[in-house]
């Protein structure tokens, strides 16, 4: 699973770690399929200001990064996120 910079550690049990998965990797996770109800928590995520656009950009870019099939569909889809949410601005 992929976690970006934004994942924060909350808590050490001798080798077991409890991670909360930020906002932003939560909206970034959904770009791969993309639905109707993909965009709408985007969105949601998005307009209650758990992430900015920047972080947005910068965490779908590394992610990019680690895809190996479909690429073309999924910086499509990424650029279709980004214009999602440039319309909520």
């Amino acid at each position: 699973m992929y976690f970006s910079y934004f994942t924060k550690s909350l808590t050490t049990f001798g080798n077991w770690y409890e991670n909360l998965v930020s906002a932003v990797d939560i909206a970034v996770s959904k770009i791969g399929r993309l639905e109707t109800v993909d965009r709408q928590d985007i969105k949601a995520l998005y307009r209650n200001h758990l992430f900015t656009l920047k972080e947005f950009v910068e965490t779908a870019e590394i992610a990019r990064d680690y895809c190996t099939t479909a690429i073309n569909k999924l910086e499509f889809n990424i650029k279709m996120a980004i214009n999602l949410l440039e319309e909520e601005t």
